[in-house]
């Protein structure tokens, strides 16, 4: 059960940080996450290889959501079909084109 709520906290706080912050933010909450979870792992008992392969794939995964965080941060917002062509296309030098 604490390996799956770690691995869980991991994903999700990568996603948050990705639409809060800029990619500075992995640089804090790295440490922060593996520290956390190995101060927990070892309270439950858990031996130094485990440990450290849960660690990993709590540090794996927050960087996985961090970028599913960024790519939809990112995304343009979704266009309606009627406002599909309502603009002007333009050319490289700002002038409409033909």
């Amino acid at each position: 059960m604490e390996v799956f709520l770690l691995l869980m906290v991991g994903g999700l706080s990568g996603y948050l940080l990705a639409l809060l912050f800029s990619w500075l933010a992995l640089v804090w909450w790295g440490p922060v996450l593996a520290v956390g979870s190995a101060a927990i792992l070892h309270k439950h008992g858990f031996d130094w290889p485990s440990g450290i392969a849960v660690i990993i794939g709590c540090l794996s995964l927050n960087q996985v959501g961090f970028l599913v965080g960024a790519h939809f941060r990112n995304k343009p917002p979704i266009q309606h079909a009627s406002d599909v062509g309502t603009t002007s296309p333009k050319s490289i030098n700002g002038t409409k084109s033909r």
